[in-house]
């Protein structure tokens, strides 16, 4: 992993983290250079932690369509971009996003036990939104929507987003290897799970102090490699299958599927209901689904 402070526009290499403007140096990126994008961006919401700490960039939106532009540029076609934002600002960023070419997909809440702010509500939560570039293969297992916010008391940054609701973000939209970009990288929470996941990754981030957090975390990060593949998708045959929900998901060597079919029963489940052997890799896991997968 290397370290690098960029002061004009030249090539980028996977597994870096690079200081300096990230519209500038994602201009140096080829097209359809990366697998994935996960992000958090400044919310433009003028955000001063407790002890007076504020974010870049976060007193205005000059940066928000330019960026966005270079990062739909950037990703594969068929590509998914997930990014927060800040929810009294959800028209900005949603117009930004259609302006670059994103589709939004999806929704993801994650749920706090405690509350940042209390003014009309009690505000218990942080949300970000599912962007798709072109088309894209629908998960046949997706993750939930909802997500427990695990508290990590925003030591290295103050806007930090802990690693472990990063984790099945990545997991659920990538395969080892892939790489995994954060143009607005902070602390470097997307690098740390995206490496611990076997991902390669890049990581952008203007502000000098943040940056150097981000290096050395993921310097002190081991890459796991976890064996666990991209979840099942759905092929885009016209046709049926159906299996029963009580067989469960193989973690290890899941690839895209066939087909699979409750057939050779040997055993019936707590109802009664007889069950099929568990499947092997590459055959297909669900309840009844129409296999029609292009968005």
């Amino acid at each position: 992993m290397t370290a690098t402070s960029i002061t004009s526009i030249q090539p980028v290499t996977a597994d870096t983290v690079i200081q300096g403007d990230c519209i500038e140096i994602m201009r140096g990126m080829e097209t359809g250079s990366v697998d994935m994008i996960l992000t958090d961006p400044p919310y433009i919401a003028r955000y001063r932690s407790r002890d007076g700490q504020t974010v870049k960039n976060d007193d205005n939106a000059r940066w928000l369509r330019p960026a966005f532009a270079e990062a739909y540029r950037v990703l594969k076609s068929g590509g998914f971009c997930i990014s927060f934002y800040g929810w009294n600002n959800a028209d900005t960023f949603l117009a930004a996003w259609r302006t670059a070419g994103f589709r939004p997909v999806g929704h993801v809440v994650f749920r706090k036990r405690y509350a940042s702010a209390k003014r009309f509500l009690s505000y218990q939560h942080e949300q970000a939104y599912l962007l798709a570039k072109g088309q894209v293969q629908m998960p046949l297992l997706p993750i939930p929507d909802v997500i427990d916010w695990r508290y990590e008391r925003n030591a290295l940054h103050p806007t930090q987003k802990p690693v472990s609701i990063l984790t099945p973000l990545i997991e659920g939209f990538t395969s080892p290897s892939e790489i995994v970009l954060d143009p607005f990288c902070g602390s470097g929470s997307t690098l740390v799970a995206a490496k611990e996941l076997g991902r390669r990754f890049m990581g952008i981030e203007l502000d000098a102090t943040h940056h150097a957090t981000a290096t050395r975390r993921i310097a002190g990060t081991d890459n796991r490699g976890w064996p666990r593949k991209r979840p099942l998708y759905l092929s885009n045959e016209d046709e049926r299958a159906t299996v029963p929900s009580t067989v469960q998901l193989p973690l290890r060597g899941v690839q895209t599927f066939d087909h699979y079919r409750a057939t050779n029963p040997r055993e019936k489940n707590q109802q009664g209901k007889i069950v099929p052997d568990p499947p092997r890799q590459g055959q297909l896991l669900g309840r009844s689904v129409n296999c029609r997968c292009l968005l």
